[in-house]
């Protein structure tokens, strides 16, 4: 019944998780200060009416939306939302991001080769530079990628959880 906004970092090497992470965080805070641009509000609208009658062709998934829509008491994916897509604006659409996703309430789930490193530079204020194989940066793109390095994600240790994964899925 919660709805809820998640991001996946395909996977990296281990001296660079730190810095994905730090990255990606970073793309998600500048998501919700600037929303999205006219032209990717567009796009976006056009692909879901298109590729929202696909996705139930066939009376079980009609049923299946339907049964959600009816349980979460929220607009049927099929039969509504295409309606109301229509009626949508762009600011509509930037106000709900800032309003519903924070950056400080995420939740992070991280899994890693070597867990106990990456804990150490999420939960502690390090510099976690990343590291390039076989292309050099601009000069443009070091700055900025110095500027996440230095980033604090402020996790505290007391809210962090590092759990072993061995036999986890047991």
């Amino acid at each position: 019944r919660q709805p809820h906004y998640q991001f996946w970092i395909r996977p990296v090497s281990n001296e660079n998780g730190a810095f994905s992470l730090k990255l990606a965080v970073s793309e998600v805070t500048r998501f919700i200060e600037e929303g999205l641009e006219e032209d990717e509000f567009e796009r976006t609208k056009h692909y879901l009416l298109g590729n929202i009658p696909l996705l139930a062709q066939q009376p079980g998934r009609r049923l299946l939306f339907d049964l959600e829509a009816q349980t979460t008491d929220t607009p049927n994916m099929i039969t509504e939302i295409p309606a109301l897509l229509t009626d949508l604006s762009l600011k509509d659409v930037n106000s709900a991001i800032k309003r519903h996703i924070q950056a400080d309430r995420l939740r992070i789930v991280a899994v890693s080769g070597d867990s106990e490193q990456l804990f150490q530079q999420l939960t502690e204020d390090m510099t976690t530079p990343i590291v390039y194989s076989g292309i050099q940066p601009t000069e443009a793109l070091k700055t900025q990628d110095a500027a996440i390095a230095k980033k604090d994600l402020r996790i505290p240790k007391s809210r962090s959880k590092l759990v072993q994964a061995n036999g986890i899925f047991r």
